[in-house]
Order: C-alpha cells, then sequence, then structure tokens
C-alpha cells in the first residue's frame, strides 16, 4: 500500500460520508441504485452504481451530494465543538473527523468528468438550459482532477473559515 492509499485508508469516515451522500441523492430523486460499498480497504474505496438520473438536475444533485453532505457534517461538527467541552484527546478526534469529511468533499474524477460530459451533450443537443450547468460542471471538473491537492485544501479551508473557533477549541 502506498503512502497515499493509506492516507485515504486513514479518512475512511469521509469516504462512508461521501458515499452516504450519493445515495442520499439517489433517495431524494428516485435514482435506483443497483450495487454499493460505502468503504473497502482497496481501491475504489467506496462507490455507488445507480441508474441514469432522468434529469441533468438530478445528475448534478447525485453528483454534488458528497461535497454537500460532507461539508454540511464538517461544518456542523466545528460548531458543535464551539458547544461542548471535551478532553483534548476527544477534540482530536473530531478534528480528525471534520479533515476526512471535508478531504473527501469533492466528487471522484469519474463522477465530475460523467457530468461535465453530460452537460456538453445536453448543450451539443441543443438543450440550451444545459448551459447553466457549465460553470458548476466545469469547476467540479478542474477541482476534481487536481485530487490531492484540491482534498488538502479544502478541508483546511474549512477550518480556517473558523479559525477562531478552532483556536479557542483547541485551547
Amino acid at each position: 500500500m502506498n503512502p497515499l492509499e493509506f492516507f485515504l485508508g486513514a479518512t475512511f469516515p469521509g469516504v462512508v460520508v461521501h458515499e452516504l451522500g450519493h445515495i442520499l441523492f439517489c433517495k431524494l430523486t428516485r435514482t435506483k441504485i443497483k450495487k454499493f460499498s460505502l468503504f473497502q480497504p482497496f481501491m475504489p474505496l467506496g462507490y455507488v452504481v445507480h441508474e441514469k438520473p432522468s434529469t441533468l438536475f438530478r445528475e448534478m444533485l447525485i453528483v454534488l451530494g458528497p461535497f454537500i453532505l460532507n461539508s454540511f457534517l464538517a461544518i456542523f461538527m466545528i460548531q458543535l465543538l464551539a458547544l461542548f467541552s471535551l478532553p483534548i484527546f476527544f477534540k482530536f478526534i473530531v478534528i480528525w473527523l471534520i479533515f476526512s469529511f471535508g478531504f473527501h468533499a469533492f466528487p471522484s474524477q469519474a463522477d465530475a468528468k460523467s457530468f461535465y460530459l453530460s452537460v456538453k451533450n445536453e448543450i451539443k443537443n441543443k438543450k440550451l438550459l444545459a448551459l447553466l450547468y457549465l460553470p458548476i460542471a466545469l469547476f467540479f471538473n478542474i477541482m476534481s482532477s487536481s485530487r490531492v491537492l484540491t482534498r488538502l485544501i479544502y478541508p483546511l479551508i474549512l477550518l480556517g473559515i473558523n479559525s477562531k473557533l478552532l483556536a479557542d477549541i483547541i485551547d
């Protein structure tokens, strides 16, 4: 196992929540799930195989489900830390969970690329409403292509947004 795979495995709670994000938004969009794995100790660390969503909007929700759920949980946990006085050991566990959720928030390269190609195909078929999705598809396609950098920066941004709160928590 290489160091990246070890690190990805060590952040497994983020993987589980990432896959739950796909599942949640498949359920919300009534998109049938064919099979899934919330976590496994080899690549891919998790997956959700589902039918093709009936609309581009539903596809976007499923692709961005992990970003929405992981980000929400990370921010929620930061806020919870401010409310409770925990021993330092537990604070570091919660910070590890926050980092893990942020680290796995972005769509996978395959998901981002698939959504981007769906948007391009809709535009090619003269469905101009798809132009509204293009900036989102481009952004997540670019961010997902720089996986390690994005994965490292985003949780730090989440923690940094709340840096004063985080400093108070650690003290």
